[in-house]
């Protein structure tokens, strides 16, 4: 069973997503050779407080169907995280 998505806790940019997302693939060059790696790979510390799921990714599957539902967990964590810091007031300096 999968657990419901995560809100995040934090906000992220674009910027800092898309460093995220070169951050992800960088570990995914590590020793992954399963769908199970691939989903520690969510447990990245730099993932901490965007809500991502590592549960999202199922550990009974490919590393390549592994690494399809990983990024689909990352884009939905991290457009919520972004999404979030449009929504909040700004403030003044």
């Amino acid at each position: 069973m999968i657990d419901a998505p995560k809100e995040p806790v934090r906000t992220v940019d674009v910027a800092q997503a898309f460093d995220l997302g070169f951050e992800w693939a960088i570990a995914l060059l590590g020793h992954v050779h399963d769908s199970r790696d691939v989903a520690r790979t969510l447990t990245l510390e730099s993932f901490d407080g965007l809500g991502i799921n590592p549960h999202a990714v199922d550990g009974f599957t490919t590393r390549g169907k592994g690494i399809v539902q990983a990024k689909a967990e990352i884009k939905r964590a991290l457009l919520a995280a972004v999404e979030k810091l449009e929504n909040e007031p700004a403030q003044a300096d």
